[in-house]
Parts: C-alpha cells; sequence; structure tokens
C-alpha cells in the first residue's frame, strides 16, 4: 500500500468511526451511541494495519464519541466524531472526519464493523470511500474481492494465520489493535516477604 493509499484507508476508518449509522437504504436509524454502547470502545488501542506491519504502529484513543487516529508518522493524524450501529452484525461504526492532515479531509465519511474480542478491538471498511462496509470480517466469514476481473475469495475461518491478510489492492482495510493500559495497570503487584 502506498503511503497516499494508507492515508485514505485511515481517513475511512476515523470517518467510520466518527459517525455510526445504519445502513443506507434500511430501516436501521441514526442515533447518538448510548453510554453503555460507547464504554467498551473508550481507551487507547494500538496496532498494525494488517498486512502493512511495517509501516509502523498506529495508535487509536476514543473519548466519548469522539474518535482520534495517530498513524505511524506524524503528518497521520485524523480526528472524527462517530455514531454507532450495535443493532446489525457485525456492529457498524459510521464517523466523519473533522480534521486531518488536508483541509479537504474534513467531512469525509469512513463506514466500518467493528468487534471486541480478548481486548482486541478489530475494525474493517472499505478504504477511500463512504461505501457501506464488508458484511464480514475476513476471519470469520468469507469476503470477496473482484476488483482486477477476477473473483477472489479470502477471509475463509481456519484457512488464514492468527492474524487475518488483507490482499493489496483489494480496497478493504483492516486494523487489529490491543487496548493500551495506563502505566498503573502494567505495574507488578508487590511480592510480601
Amino acid at each position: 500500500m502506498t503511503p497516499g493509499a494508507a492515508r485514505v484507508g485511515i481517513a475511512t476508518l476515523f470517518i467510520g468511526l466518527s459517525s455510526i449509522v445504519g445502513r443506507a437504504g434500511t430501516n436501521a436509524t441514526t442515533l447518538a451511541p448510548t453510554a453503555a454502547q460507547l464504554k467498551p470502545l473508550q481507551g487507547s488501542w494500538e496496532g498494525f494495519s494488517a498486512g502493512h506491519e511495517a509501516a509502523g504502529k498506529i495508535t487509536v484513543t476514543i473519548s466519548g464519541n469522539s474518535l482520534e487516529y495517530q498513524g505511524a508518522t506524524a503528518k497521520d493524524r485524523y480526528t472524527s466524531t462517530f455514531t454507532l450501529n450495535t443493532d446489525t452484525y457485525p456492529a457498524q461504526i459510521r464517523s466523519t472526519i473533522t480534521e486531518g492532515p488536508s483541509r479537504s479531509d474534513a467531512g469525509h465519511p469512513v463506514y466500518a464493523i467493528y468487534k471486541i474480542v480478548d481486548e482486541t478491538l478489530t475494525l474493517v471498511g472499505i478504504e477511500g470511500s463512504g461505501e457501506e462496509p464488508p458484511k464480514s470480517f475476513s476471519d470469520d466469514k468469507p469476503l470477496f474481492n473482484a476488483s482486477d476481473g477476477t473473483l477472489q475469495i479470502f477471509g475463509q475461518e481456519g484457512s488464514l494465520p492468527e492474524k487475518a491478510r488483507v490482499p493489496e489492492g483489494s480496497g478493504i482495510f483492516r486494523y487489529d489493535l490491543k487496548r493500551r493500559r495506563p502505566a498503573s495497570d502494567k505495574t507488578e503487584p508487590s511480592k510480601a516477604k
């Protein structure tokens, strides 16, 4: 993925995270997330873009319905606001970028699906578009790619290594992020003598 494509994927993530609403054309309504829906997402998350680990770590910090994304470089920084739709499976997050490296980033929507399993937040969406997110994660149901004229099916459960791969040029981004614990949570308990 080129640096420009990575920024587009990041921008798409933020947009998806900032405005979580129902899928277009469905009866789902756009609602501000409740405190109970927001609570599991709160905090700082750190990890990589699947298939682009060598580019460096990314950090996502969620506070209320605001999301801040910090990419591997100082310029790769986005902020957004979001809504959630937890009535769908998988749950959806829709965000709108409020600030990014370029003035033209503001207002762009990013839609993604998300899940939290074992303190890992997984976000999957489509780069550089306000298109509806994939309907499944690559590690539990197939995802399809037909962008080059051939149909590719990837992500069958059991056919992937521990971390899912995202084919180059597929237009799909996947972030696997571990919850960052405050330094006070990382200390070892004192040992009694």
